[in-house]
């Protein structure tokens, strides 16, 4: 899985808008403001990103795609 491959899936999702909220290594995107998936444009590393789900889906999720990371949980 390619950066592009993850924005292009993104943008073409109804409503989502690209951004970089918190500086220009972390690419944003967002859905009526709310933010859905976050990820590094540091191309030399793997890819990395996180995404907004269910707990259920994010265990699916990283168990079938590495590239898929926990996000900062409360506890």
């Amino acid at each position: 899985m390619f950066l592009e491959d993850i924005r292009n899936y993104c943008l073409q999702k109804k409503g989502v808008e690209e951004d970089l909220p918190f500086g220009p290594e972390t690419l944003v995107y967002k859905v009526m403001g709310k933010l859905f998936l976050l990820t590094s444009i540091d191309h030399n590393g793997p890819l990395q990103f996180n995404v907004k789900c269910l707990p259920e889906k994010a265990l699916a999720l990283r168990a079938d795609f590495p590239c898929v990371i926990p996000g900062y949980t409360y506890e």
